[in-house]
Order: C-alpha cells, then sequence, then structure tokens
C-alpha cells in the first residue's frame, strides 16, 4: 500500500515537472510581454481589454498615422505569436497530428504565415489604389487579433498546470478562438460598411483570396498527411 502511494506521489511530481518545462516558459515570455505592453502604455493597454465591448481602442487609435508599428503592437505581437504557437502545437497532438514538440517550426511558420499575408493584402491594396482603406482596416484586424490570444491565455493556463481532459480544454480552446475571430470580422466589416459598399467588388477579392482561401491552404496542408 505505502509503495502505491509513492508510486502515485512520484508520478504527480513527475507530471508537475513537465508542465514546469518549455510550455510553462512560454508561457511566462507571453506574460512578459503582455506585462511589457501594459508597463509601455498603461492608459492604451487598459482601454484595449475591453475592446470587444466597446470600440473606443479604435477611435482613439486609429487615428495614428502609423498605428500598426509602435511598441505596443509589437509586444502584443509577439505574445500573440507564442501563445498561437502553444495552441496549435498542443491541438496537433492533442488529435495525434504530431506526437512531439515543434514550437520553433511552428513559430516560425506562423510567422511567415502572417508576414507574406500582411505584404500581400499592402501590395493588392496598392495594386487597387485602396491603401488607406485597408490600412484602416488592418488596424481594426490586428487590434482584435491582439487580444484574443490574451483572452485565451487563463484557459490556456488551465491546459499547461491543471490535470483535466486536454482534448475537452483544447477543443474549447480552438472554438472560442474561432468564434472571437469571427465576431471580431463581422466588427470589423460592420465598422467598415460605408467603406466596403464603395469598393464592393475588390472587397470580396480581398476577402476571399486573403481571409479565407490561406487558411483553407493551411488547414489542407496540415491534414495532408
Amino acid at each position: 500500500m505505502a509503495s502505491i502511494i509513492i508510486n502515485k506521489n512520484l508520478e504527480e511530481i513527475i507530471r508537475y515537472t513537465e508542465n514546469l518545462s518549455i510550455e510553462a516558459v512560454l508561457l511566462m515570455v507571453s506574460l512578459f510581454f503582455i506585462v511589457l505592453a501594459k508597463s509601455y502604455n498603461p492608459a492604451r493597454f487598459y482601454t484595449f481589454l475591453p475592446l470587444f465591448l466597446s470600440d473606443r481602442y479604435l477611435k482613439i487609435y486609429g487615428k495614428e498615422q502609423s498605428p500598426k508599428t509602435d511598441w505596443f503592437n509589437v509586444f502584443l505581437f509577439i505574445a500573440q505569436l507564442i501563445i498561437l504557437t502553444l495552441i496549435i502545437s498542443f491541438a496537433l497532438r492533442a488529435y495525434n497530428f504530431i506526437n512531439h514538440r515543434y514550437y520553433i517550426v511552428i513559430a516560425l511558420t506562423l510567422f511567415t504565415f502572417i508576414s507574406v499575408k500582411y505584404l500581400i493584402e499592402k501590395t493588392v491594396a496598392a495594386i487597387f489604389e485602396i491603401d488607406k482603406f485597408i490600412s484602416h482596416f488592418h488596424f481594426y484586424k490586428l487590434s482584435y487579433k491582439n487580444l484574443i490570444p490574451v483572452l485565451l491565455l487563463p484557459l490556456l493556463t488551465i491546459f499547461i498546470f491543471a490535470h483535466v481532459n486536454k482534448k475537452v480544454v483544447i477543443t474549447s480552446i480552438i472554438i472560442i478562438f474561432l468564434l472571437l475571430n469571427i465576431i471580431s470580422l463581422t466588427l470589423t466589416i460592420k465598422k467598415h460598411q460605408k467603406e466596403i459598399l464603395q469598393w464592393l467588388f475588390y472587397f470580396i477579392l480581398y476577402l476571399c483570396a486573403l481571409e479565407i482561401l490561406p487558411y483553407l491552404i493551411a488547414i489542407k496542408l496540415m491534414l495532408a498527411d
């Protein structure tokens, strides 16, 4: 009986030690960058948090000359990249697509995907001469996309540290992530409906080519094996 208890305790210690490995470090690093964003501009950060409930942040900071390239968004983007890397890795392992941690590969792939997509967006905007509209539209998207991983951080923490059904938690995270992205895109389109109607044909091309097709291709490649 004593040996069973000892073995059980050792198993718990081993699991706890594993939880304090690379996943916990990456989680702490993402939290560090969120704290950096808050420290860099506390007033902006607290205006940013209720973004899904109020568009005050978008009205105030969307008027800046270059709202996407300041340090506030850079810090949040790094946090977003780390959190999404963890979520993708956990999901792939939970559904048996991969058996090992490929954090560097996933992070680099994700960064490349986002960068290439952004450059294509800028190119398309320049070709159709809708730079100002796309820049403003992209700022709205970026703001929501930076917030969504922050909102998912508590669930991700539960996934890493708590003894729960991993597949249920990661499935919940994915569903919430998709729902929040749909809501954010809907809100962004609603706030730009006048401009969208003005360039409706170009916007439909943009939506299909850059907001839907890249994700379908990514899913197709992921399920190819």
